[in-house]
């Protein structure tokens, strides 16, 4: 589908927001640099959008795959995608139960421990973009997300250890690119 999403901005009670594509299959990893980072990524990609939001400039539900939402009034960082895959010409070397993070609970919650270290203070929700970030659905707050979301799901856990799960962040966060990776190196995992 292009790998299309939404970036959006919440301050001073307005919401500010653009499409981009390529950037949504390396969320995780933008989300676990922190909000000084993500928050600059964020404004950068900003910056050559009009300002003010529009429905009609982001994608619907059904071209939106990934998105990243962060408020700056209530501290909310609300962010999903569908799969990670930071490097596609590696493919083969990403195991599905990390490519497909949604779907597995023992991921997720290590996920949103990982980025919750990294946004002290912050609400961190993890959702899917169709549930907050959408033409159809525009939700800034994590508290007023309602079900079904990704980390409410009843998908079988990996097996895998904690330990094997932070190794599996390490190796995605080394296939990363710049300059996610070069700040992701400081991420304690």
């Amino acid at each position: 589908m292009g790998h299309r999403g939404n970036i959006l901005i919440h301050e001073g009670g307005q919401t500010y927001g653009r499409t981009a594509k390529g950037f949504v299959h390396d969320i995780p990893a933008l989300v676990a640099c922190g909000p000084d980072f993500a928050l600059a990524w964020a404004r950068e990609h900003l910056e050559n959008a009009s300002s003010r939001l529009h429905q009609v400039d982001i994608w619907d539900e059904v071209m939106t795959e990934g998105a990243i939402l962060i408020n700056l009034d209530s501290k909310d960082l609300i962010f999903g995608s569908w799969e990670w895959l930071p490097d596609f010409r590696r493919f083969d070397e990403i195991p599905e139960e990390l490519e497909l993070y949604p779907e597995f609970p023992d991921i997720v919650r290590e996920l949103l421990e990982v980025v919750r270290q990294q946004w002290v203070g912050w609400t961190v929700t993890l959702a899917l973009p169709a549930e907050f970030a959408t033409q159809e659905t525009l939700i800034v707050r994590g508290q007023d997300l309602t079900r079904p979301l990704i980390t409410d799901t009843n998908a079988p856990e990996t097996g895998w250890s904690r330990e094997q799960i932070r190794e599996g962040f390490r190796r995605m966060f080394s296939m990363t690119h710049e300059p996610f990776r070069t700040k992701l190196a400081g991420v304690q995992l």
